[in-house]
């Protein structure tokens, strides 16, 4: 492949989505390494979504990005869309889209195969690659992540440490450091991310409460870094009063890549499932997280046996509702999580870097946990 061969990689979706597919595109640089790799994306619209350029332009793995307007539906944009990238003059597209339904797939395929692209790798066209495979019958399912490295023919089985690399930078993490040091004495601290783009997955105030202040009282030296985007900043404020040791309140005082450099510092991740844990999981930080039944158990897990992630099995899992109102049960599946249980689960993260700080390990190794065993980390 000449160093003037174009690649296009095709991803619609949010901070969680780019992160998770981190290793799909470290697959592709591998295969393409002296190509102009360009992402065909959405650009965001609100505060809480974030840039895919914003996540990859820095690890070098994308030469630059295409707008792909949502909805695509005018044409005008479609015929500016063609002409984009049919002046790119690609070789190959890679599709990491959740596409399930047949006729979009057909759709996609067409239409840039009017814009000149001769071959394409990742279009779903069975059904096994469009849906995650069961791991553990009716209690498990495939990751996101495992799923899409499947479609573009990668080496099966859970993305690799480094392949989950952001490749952080100096200067990101040096930011972080300046507005850690505002947390005082502590510098041992969990990070707390009560927020989401997803309203259905809100554990809710009372819940969190709970969780804080138990948590806080059981190891008073331990500090609390909330994270999360501009606007749930007045929440974070009311909610940390319940952390009765050191406590800062970081959301919208960084970057996506900036908190990730201040997720690397945490000993252990708090948190709903948004992007923000997922960040946490590329910089190796020890996860509990804490699920709704919107989405099948493991599609959105970390893939990583340390990690603890909290999920009921209700009979309508998989709903893949967004908004609470839409919930004819009260949202069960996600309220009903014991704050005990999972304060327990962070005391046994807690314990784990206790005990590498004890042993003389340095700050970037981790000691997980799993309490129950299995592909994709601990379960409950």
């Amino acid at each position: 492949m000449s160093a003037n061969d174009v690649v296009l990689i095709l991803q619609i979706g949010s901070l969680g989505d780019t992160v998770v597919s981190l290793p799909c595109y470290r697959e592709i640089a591998r295969r393409h390494p002296g190509a102009d790799r360009h992402l065909i994306t959405n650009y965001p619209i609100g505060g809480k979504m974030v840039p895919a350029a914003a996540i990859l332009m820095p690890t070098g793995l994308i030469a630059g990005c295409i707008e792909y307007p949502m909805p695509l539906r005018q044409i005008g944009q479609i015929i500016e869309l063609r002409r984009r990238i049919s002046a790119l003059k690609p070789s190959v597209l890679y599709y990491l889209l959740p596409e399930k339904r047949v006729f979009n797939l057909v759709r996609h395929h067409a239409f840039f195969r009017l814009c000149g692209v001769p071959r394409f790798h990742g279009i779903p066209w069975s059904r096994d690659k469009r849906y995650s495979r069961e791991v553990v019958p009716g209690a498990l399912w495939e990751s996101e992540a495992s799923r899409l490295l499947r479609t573009i023919g990668a080496p099966s089985g859970p993305p690799t440490d480094e392949d989950r690399d952001l490749a952080l930078s100096d200067t990101e993490r040096a930011k972080a450091d300046a507005l850690l040091r505002a947390l005082g004495r502590s510098s041992r601290f969990v990070a707390i991310s009560v927020g989401g783009k997803v309203p259905l997955n809100n554990w809710g105030d009372g819940n969190w409460g709970v969780l804080l202040r138990d948590l806080s009282r059981s190891r008073p030296s331990l500090g609390a870094v909330f994270v999360g985007s501009d606007d749930e900043r007045p929440r974070n404020d009311l909610l940390a009063a319940h952390w009765e040791g050191p406590r800062l309140n970081a959301c919208g005082q960084l970057a996506p890549r900036e908190t990730a450099a201040l997720l690397a510092r945490a000993e252990a991740f708090v948190g709903h499932d948004t992007g923000t844990l997922h960040l946490a999981a590329a910089v190796d930080t020890p996860i509990v997280g804490i699920f709704g039944a919107r989405n099948k158990p493991g599609i959105w897990f970390s893939d990583r046996v340390r990690d603890t992630f909290f999920y009921n099995h209700v009979a309508c899992a998989g709903c893949e509702l967004i908004q609470v109102e839409a919930c004819p049960h009260d949202r069960i599946c996600m309220t009903t999580h014991d704050p005990a249980r999972i304060v327990a689960a962070v005391h046994r993260a807690l314990t784990m870097r206790d005990l590498a700080h004890g042993e003389g390990r340095n700050g970037s190794e981790r000691l997980g946990f799993d309490t129950s065993g299995g592909a994709c980390g601990g379960r409950i």
